[in-house]
């Protein structure tokens, strides 16, 4: 009896250790993201529009993420904060549970296929996961990414206490009870973000050699298990008739309106989106991009676990193959699926766009090499000679968020919030404002929808005016705005010409249209967008009062400021506008308010070609050549094929008698403009200007003047 009631408090202290540091993992990552978390609505990719649709129980983009939309709905009910905050506490807090459960596999790992030891590596790779960069990137935005880590990590916890108890003769009525739970969550899971499915050989594999050995223990065939198992998985993805339901009441937000059968299978199969990641997947091919992605997937994996890191993580597969081939297989299978194997499927160019919209979803074969690396701690905190690593392995997590604390915190950035009110807030009633990319659109859904700012003015997506249910939509909520397709010309003409005149009409600079679209309409800067009109836009002068006493500013407005793309992209906005403004000024010849529009410009983004010639071209007016040559050779050193910008910079060199330096400028411009007529004309004078310096060149000379001109 003693010796029963020995081994039962033993017990409950082990049990109550494990709690106790699985909670500590739990707040100490909690608190962290707390604390560096966005205030508001953040301007990554669909933050906004996901925000948006979780206050209003509403529907997303494919493939509607209901789960994530019903948990966000119940983090809008948090009594403090603003929505857009709420909204982000949920990635905060399912990035702290799956913090949490690396804690726990790692510790079960531990226990069933090595030998009970030290929580060492347990915590060292929980926190190391929860302060990577990727990771923690997206624990503060509304995306449904850590949620997504999260419920993988729950089902491969599951699968390894399944597995256990094969080992360990369970019953197989416990046993199986296992399989239902994993295979409801399962199919719940890919109701939050169906790349889950990408794991699903990797989890069938351990299941598929866990009942072959099942099967030799007890001689019964699972088939009625599997079919039960089946239900399960079903009674979990029936999460998506939320969808169907949801869409028949009309919500404010209801993308492919899913109501009905079709329209259903074209939203949960993302029909819209092609055979890629994403619709831009369309317009590249596999050749195109597998090395540029391959390239940087790499660099990525260097980022997050260094070169020595990846020598550890093959060490540490090496181990596993030795002591637990299944476990090791199943992880290989998903890296190579869920890493290589989904860049190839995913098809996406390497444009900071694009590398920005496929970077999370590095995570998935980031954490299988992670739990091949724990291989290598295992191994290395359990022989003798090498246990003072132990405290070592504390201090790399403690490094890392040091080290990436201040890039990655975004407790002070009202980026984006600013952004939509400063769009908002100035214009005149009943606007309409077309807009193209996802962040700037879904920002002001957000503070239209959620904020109720300004619900007078009419936002409109460029590209979803395509699509079949977006239109009549519209139509319902405007019924004195009707548009077609407004990404083709033609279409986009009709719409300016039937309302540019009757409504204040404003395009974002992101809106796409032909070079020479504008050249039958009017259109000026008004801040962050342009006003056009089929007559007469509003002057320039008020967009640059706007741009320069009454828009907001929190926080850094500098692109130096900002790691993230999605950020650097919105500071784009302040940079064309007040470039715009300039060129207004300068075309009045109003040359120190241009200059001071196009400096403007530069501090937010020191990189923007085009306020540099435009400085040029302003410094020139002025025949400040010296300025001019410097501000072009400026504009030319971004951007290598700017044409133009050679061209006024052999200009200028030809005014201050440099004739060499000119000639060799004009010929980059032509160059890299083949038929740049004005470029030919400025050599050819050149040329004949030098028709009297030498007389054994003269002939030549002429020759090339007269090809020139």
């Amino acid at each position: 009896m003693l010796r029963i009631t020995n081994s039962v408090v033993e017990w409950i202290i082990k049990t109550m250790a494990k709690i106790r540091f699985s909670l500590c993992v739990f707040l100490f990552t909690f608190s962290v993201y707390l604390f560096t978390l966005y205030p508001t609505v953040s301007p990554y990719r669909d933050a906004g529009e996901l925000a948006s649709v979780s206050y209003t129980l509403g529907i997303a983009h494919p493939t509607g993420y209901p789960v994530y939309t019903i948990l966000g709905k119940i983090f809008c009910l948090i009594p403090f904060g603003n929505i857009g905050y709420r909204v982000n506490c949920l990635s905060a807090f399912f990035a702290a549970l799956t913090a949490l459960m690396i804690f726990l596999c790692l510790r079960k790992i531990q226990e069933s296929f090595l030998r009970p030891g030290s929580l060492f590596v347990p915590l060292a790779g929980s926190l190391l996961w929860a302060f990577s960069p990727i990771f923690w990137g997206v624990s503060g935005v509304s995306e449904m990414y850590t949620l997504h880590i999260f419920l993988m990590m729950v089902l491969f916890y599951i699968l390894l206490i399944w597995s256990e108890g094969v080992k360990n003769f369970q019953e197989p009525a416990v046993s199986y009870r296992y399989l239902y739970l994993f295979s409801f969550l399962f199919g719940l899971s890919i109701g939050n973000h169906m790349t889950i499915l990408i794991a699903g050989p990797s989890f069938a594999f351990i299941i598929w050699k866990g009942l072959r050995k099942k099967k030799k223990k007890d001689k019964k065939r699972p088939g009625f298990q599997m079919v039960k198992a089946l239900s399960f998985f079903l009674m979990g993805l029936s999460v998506y008739m939320y969808l169907l339901l949801r869409a028949r009441q009309a919500p404010l937000l209801n993308w492919c309106n899913p109501g009905n059968l079709s329209n259903f299978l074209y939203s949960v199969l993302r029909k819209g989106y092609g055979s890629g990641l994403d619709t831009i997947s369309q317009y590249y091919t596999l050749k195109e991009v597998i090395g540029p992605q391959m390239k940087h997937y790499f660099a990525s994996l260097v980022k997050q676990f260094t070169l020595p890191g990846l020598f550890l993580i093959s060490a540490g597969f090496y181990q596993w193959i030795k002591r637990e081939r299944v476990f090791s297989l199943s992880l290989l299978l998903l890296f190579l699926l869920s890493g290589p194997l989904f860049i190839l499927w995913a098809k996406m160019p390497s444009n900071p766009h694009a590398l920005a919209i496929i970077e999370p979803h590095y995570l998935m074969p980031n954490l299988a090499l992670l739990l091949g690396l724990a291989g290598t701690g295992f191994y290395l905190t359990r022989r003798p000679g090498l246990r003072w690593m132990k405290p070592l392995l504390l201090l790399m997590p403690g490094f890392i968020l040091i080290l990436n604390f201040t890039d990655i915190s975004k407790r002070e950035n009202f980026l984006a919030h600013d952004f939509g009110r400063n769009i908002l807030e100035f214009l005149p009633g009943n606007s309409v404002v077309l807009l193209r990319k996802d962040a700037p659109i879904f920002t002001l859904w957000y503070l239209q929808i959620v904020e109720k700012v300004r619900e007078d003015v009419k936002v409109l997506a460029q590209a979803l005016t395509g699509s079949y249910w977006y239109g009549p939509q519209k139509l319902v909520q405007w019924p004195g705005i009707v548009f077609g397709n407004l990404r083709r010309p033609e279409e986009l003409k009709e719409f300016i010409l039937r309302y540019g005149a009757a409504i204040p009409l404003f395009f974002g600079y992101d809106v796409e249209m032909p070079e020479d679209f504008f050249k039958n309409f009017q259109m000026r800067s008004s801040g962050l967008v342009n006003r056009v009109s089929g007559e007469e836009a509003e002057s320039g002068e008020e967009g640059w009062i706007k741009m320069k006493e009454l828009y907001r500013y929190r926080g850094a407005y500098s692109k130096t400021e900002y790691d993230d793309f999605f950020s650097q992209d919105m500071l784009t906005y302040y940079a064309i506008g007040l470039n715009q403004t300039g060129i207004h000024f300068w075309d009045k010849g109003q040359y120190s308010s241009a200059a001071e529009a196009y400096l403007f410009s530069l501090s937010t983004d020191r990189e923007f070609s085009n306020a540099y010639y435009n400085l040029g071209i302003n410094f020139f007016s002025q025949q400040k050549y010296k300025a001019a040559i410097l501000c072009f050779l400026k504009a030319v050193d971004l951007s290598r094929d700017y044409a133009e910008a050679y061209n006024n910079l052999g200009a200028s060199y030809e005014r201050m008698g440099v004739l060499n330096k000119a000639i060799e400028a004009y010929r980059k411009a032509i160059h890299y403009k083949e038929d740049f007529s004005e470029a030919y004309y400025n050599l050819g004078v050149v040329y004949l200007s030098l028709i009297h310096i030498s007389e054994p060149t003269r002939p030549l000379y002429i020759s090339y003047a007269v090809f020139c001109l």
